[in-house]
């Protein structure tokens, strides 16, 4: 059996944990004696490892010589104990270490045990050692060599031990080291030097051997280290004499905490030693203050990292293995860690780099997110094919506008890449996709500044991107004004054209008309705002929406306006409640207009039709065009003016078709409630001001309804400039204040039980499904909020409603208060008719059966009359139209779920001319399908009130809101 074979033999039954463990222990020099013994075939080597000061642990190898195998292994550790009783052989650590100091004692080339472990002289090498003994002078210290010729001893001198020991070339010595006789092998290499780097209280810690080795010359050429003889490489004495020196005075080296003393520190170690230990808390320090470096390579179509890592003054790629001292600095989990990162953003180890396998988000995350990302990782750089690849903004996009003939015309291209057009980059943008990339594997940011906006202007002006060019609607110029001022439009090319269209709009703003001469009264400042707005939209030749509050003057201004436009024609389609009040204004405050009255008897009409040119306006009501439509196919008026346009909020209804057919260059919607219940309300009456302006009804639901907040933002732009609504609290500081209260009244206990049983049938009717029943009960369920015998005709106690009712007018007569009651319901107009004659409390009606021409004169009555405290109005009869002023308190007597026709009701008294303060008294029965009622009028004003201010976040509710929320009604509280 061969010597080397020894190793090969006890490792094989070993773990890679245990042979790292007696690695530790052999290099940490606490083997102590160690006795080879040959009994037979079996070779015996016996080792003791000084545990602590109090325990020695004590090791036995058998090995058969014979069959090259282990016989058998002893220990008397715990570890050996408790494992070798379920494991035969089992290897632990300090049979490992025993077994590298068996070897390093006998020499790892010595080929068999039973031959001589020391080389003897020949006769020849005796005749050469005389000669180099009488040329060594004698010196302070001597050495006294094993190497015998007969009993002859050499004697030394320090600065001659390197040459004597190259001389005899022997692979072992004996000699006399401090009184102590040392056999040691004699070796011509580095020191094994070790080296411990770790942090203390903000400290870089460098230690080492407990055992510092022991120079035998004076000039460190020759040392004794863990008993073996070294000849030193003289560079790395150089580099490590200054750290023995502070080693051997202070037993370890403190350096400030920072990276270059760790990197220097590095590179000093790793030119002394193979073998420098870095504890974790440094490595981690390391790791916060020395960020890997990425180089990024692009090769054709392909694209690569490479990973290094710092050491020292080295970068090591950290998919290649280094040969050289700086390989066992390389911290392994570091470098895994790393390449997990890597693999994390499409990276995947391929023949020493990193292969891109990522997806093309993945690339563009890198090109683009340079703060994040793969740039937490380290520090990254490019090859020049990679900084090739562009990101492109919204400088990639151009858009041209010019001016030929009377036409404006918009060009729309991309900058850098013909193969690819703006209809596939703006279908990439509506599907929320980051970034577009290009035939040429370049990337266009979707998310950019400006990106946003240029898609924007092209879905506001309704371009064919497929198209080279395309004109602008002249409806579309104010939006594109909007548009523009808002926004930087850096895709914009400043040119002759835009500067001739902003000379347009400059044109319009500085239109400042005053009150026409002929104008009977005095216009306040924001209605001479509103003649001006709609001089301004009437020069281009365009339509719009005056939605000011109810009470505002929509009619007194649009009159202002027909008195402005000389030698027009126009005509105005009212309610039919309205239509004579339209005349009466006109007398008031233009009465040099000639005004027409279609409506009544249809031969008059035809009359009047025939003799259209003689009247400056013509009026006529909706019932009466949806008869005589036919009659006004010929005619073409300049203006037309629709008063109370939510009149045509369904699109589909005959009376809207019918409006849209009347034939006028401009057309003015006037309406205070241009949404009621949903947008599409909106959009059927812009279809009239401004045919197609908003687009069909599905593009209309898929541009702004369906599409979130940035839809409804989109649809803001388009109608701001076409649609002018002034609140009260905006523009009539003067106005005397409206006090709303709600004032809840409880239902007596029989009144109360008949309530809750009807709530519990329409309850069985909902879990049957049966919504057309449901609906049936709405009706009953208020009345007998208002009063049972509505319902139960022989229901005869009091109603709590018509009781306090009453009592707050018989209050209000006492204090020579007038009062407009308002109900939905002229059953408890009756009801409430009889208690008044009864207390002989004055008092005038107006309901739908009051003919149009009576209206008028009913209102002036009640305000010009002391002795008449009261007027009752149904709500549907009597809610728009009327100028009440004379009144100082208005009862809702029940309540309604649009909380708009309960305003244009309560306008009826608060409004100009009004010069008291007015109190809207709103009556609800508790803990009943009013409090409900009154609840959905709270959220519906919010958004009806948002869309047309701007401040409307989602369009979701307002499509669901009168069918779910009716049905929410009858649930339970």
């Amino acid at each position: 059996m061969k010597l080397k074979d020894i190793e090969s033999i006890i490792l094989k039954h070993s773990s890679n944990f245990m042979i790292e463990e007696g690695k530790k222990l052999y290099k940490e020099d606490v083997v102590g004696k160690i006795k080879g013994k040959n009994i037979e075939d079996i070779y015996h080597i016996y080792g003791q490892i000084k545990e602590n000061q109090d325990t020695t642990i004590v090791t036995h190898i058998k090995i058969n010589k014979i069959k090259d195998e282990l016989e058998g292994v002893k220990c008397t550790c715990n570890n050996f104990k408790v494992v070798s009783k379920g494991k035969s052989n089992f290897i632990c650590e300090h049979i490992i270490a025993t077994m590298y100091k068996f070897l390093y004692l006998k020499g790892v080339r010595q080929s068999e045990f039973s031959k001589p472990q020391l080389k003897t002289l020949d006769k020849r090498s005796s005749t050469a050692l005389e000669r180099i003994k009488r040329k060594i002078e004698n010196r302070n210290v001597y050495y006294e060599s094993g190497y015998g010729i007969g009993r002859e001893i050499f004697r030394i001198s320090q600065d001659k031990l390197k040459d004597y020991l190259i001389k005899i070339d022997a692979k072992r010595i004996k000699f006399t080291y401090d009184t102590l006789e040392i056999i040691a092998p004699v070796l011509n290499k580095d020191l094994p030097l070790s080296f411990t780097l770790k942090m203390r209280d903000n400290k870089i810690v460098l230690t080492t051997h407990k055992r510092l080795p022991k120079f035998l010359d004076n000039k460190g050429e020759v040392v004794l280290f863990n008993n073996e003889l070294y000849i030193t490489n003289k560079k790395q004495m150089e580099l490590y004499l200054p750290l023995y020196k502070k080693f051997k005075s202070q037993g370890e080296i403190l350096y400030s905490k920072n990276i270059d003393n760790y990197n220097k520190l590095i590179n000093l170690l790793s030119r002394i030693s193979k073998e420098i230990h870095i504890r974790e808390e440094l490595r981690e320090f390391v790791k916060g203050n020395s960020k890997p470096k990425l180089y990024l390579i692009k090769k054709n179509n392909d694209i690569y990292c490479k990973a290094y890592v710092n050491y020292g003054d080295r970068h090591i790629n950290i998919l290649e293995k280094e040969s050289g001292r700086y390989d066992l600095l390389r911290d392994e989990s570091r470098e895994v860690i790393l390449s997990m990162k890597l693999e994390r953003y499409g990276f995947i180890k391929d023949e020493g780099k990193f292969k891109f396998l990522g997806s093309d988000e993945d690339l563009f995350s890198i090109l683009k997110d340079t703060s994040s990302g793969i740039y937490e990782i380290g520090e990254v750089s490019f090859n020049e094919e990679f900084k090739n690849i562009k990101i492109y903004d919204s400088s990639y996009l151009n858009i041209k506008f010019y001016k030929e003939d009377n036409n404006f015309i918009v060009s729309c291209f991309g900058s850098c890449s013909e193969e690819s057009t703006l209809q596939d980059i703006y279908e990439s943008y509506k599907l929320g996709r980051k970034f577009y990339k290009d035939k040429e594997n370049n990337f266009i940011d979707l998310k950019a500044p400006g990106i946003k906006e240029f898609f924007y202007m092209i879905e506001a002006l309704d371009i064919d991107l497929c198209k080279k060019e395309e004109y602008i609607c002249e409806n579309k110029l104010f939006c594109f004004k909007e548009l523009y001022e808002k926004n930087n439009f850096n895709f914009m090319k400043d040119n002759e054209s835009l500067k001739e269209l902003q000379s347009i709009f400059l044109k319009i703003q500085n239109i400042n008309e005053r009150t026409p001469k002929n104008f009977k009264g005095e216009l306040r400042a924001y209605q001479l705002k509103g003649l001006n707005w709609l001089k301004s939209i009437s020069t281009l030749g365009m339509g719009g929406i005056l939605a000011d509050d109810m009470g505002l003057g929509k009619t007194i201004q649009c009159i202002a306006f027909i008195l402005s436009e000389k030698y027009k024609k126009s005509l105005i389609v009212c309610p039919t409640s309205l239509i004579y009040n339209w005349r009466a204004e006109f007398k008031s405050f233009a009465p040099s207009i000639s005004v027409g009255i279609l409506h009544g008897d249809k031969k008059k009409r035809i009359d009047t039709i025939k003799d259209i040119e003689n009247y400056d306006v013509v009026l006529t009501t909706y019932g009466t065009l949806k008869s005589d439509i036919e009659l006004y196919n010929e005619l073409n008026f300049d203006y037309l003016i629709i008063d109370e346009a939510q009149n045509i909020k369904n699109s589909k209804a005959i009376i809207s078709r019918t409006v849209k057919k009347i034939q006028a260059k401009v057309k003015f919607a006037l309406t205070g409630t241009p949404i009621e219940n949903n947008l599409l309300e909106l959009r059927s009456i812009f279809d009239f001001v401004m045919p197609g302006y908003l687009g069909s009804e599905k593009k209309f639901q898929e541009k702004f309804i369906f599409s979130g907040e940035e839809g409804i933002e989109r649809l803001r732009i388009l109608i701001r400039p076409f649609l002018l609504r002034r609140s009260k609290d905006m523009v009539l500081k003067e106005l005397p204040d409206k006090i709303e209260r709600k004032h809840f009244v409880e239902m007596e206990m029989k009144q109360n039980r008949l309530y809750n049983s009807l709530v519990k049938r329409v309850t069985e009717e909902l879990n049957e499904n049966n919504k057309i029943e449901v609906f049936s009960y709405l009706t009953k369920l208020r009345q007998i909020c208002l009063d049972p015998s509505l319902v139960v005709p022989s229901y005869n106690e009091e109603s709590c409603k018509i009781t306090y009712t009453m009592e707050l007018l018989k209050k209000n007569n006492k204090e020579n208060k007038k009062t407009i009651l308002f109900s939905q319901f002229t059953s408890v107009l009756d009801k409430l008719e009889n208690h008044l004659n009864s207390e002989t409390i004055k008092f005038l009606r107006i309901d739908g059966s009051t003919k149009s021409k009576d209206r008028l004169e009913i209102a002036n009555k009640f305000n010009n009359e002391e002795d008449i405290k009261v007027i009752l109005i149904s709500l549907k009869a009597g809610g728009t139209g009327l100028n009440l002023t004379s009144a100082n308190v208005v009862v809702h007597f029940d309540p309604w779920w649009n909380p708009a026709v309960e305003d244009q009701a309560t306008d009826r008294a608060h409004r100009i001319g009004q010069k008291n303060i007015v109190e809207v008294v709103k009556l609800i029965t508790r803990n009943t399908i009013e409090e409900k009622i009154i609840l959905m009028q709270e959220n519906k004003k919010q958004l009806i009130d948002s869309i047309i201010t701007g401040e409307l976040h989602s369009s979701s509710y307002i499509n669901k809101l009168c069918r779910e929320d009716i049905i929410e009604l009858f649930s339970e509280s």
